[in-house]
């Protein structure tokens, strides 16, 4: 069941960050390059750091025979 939660949560994350990035590079092409230079930047630094942690936890499970 933990491991039914954490894959969810995993998932989750992941949208949230993918909607982060796919909202800034819509205003990004409507806007601007200026003022929304840096929500892109925000938006794929969330979405990098989301997957990277994400490979982590997942490698840390799989150590303790979890997955």
């Amino acid at each position: 069941m933990k491991r039914f939660y954490s894959s969810i949560f995993g998932i989750a994350l992941l949208v949230f960050g993918a909607f982060v990035l796919f909202d800034a590079i819509v205003m990004f092409v409507i806007v601007g390059i200026s003022r929304y230079y840096v929500q892109v930047a925000i938006g794929a630094f969330v979405v990098i750091a989301i997957f990277v942690a994400y490979r982590v936890i997942r490698n840390r499970l799989a150590r303790k025979a979890f997955f």
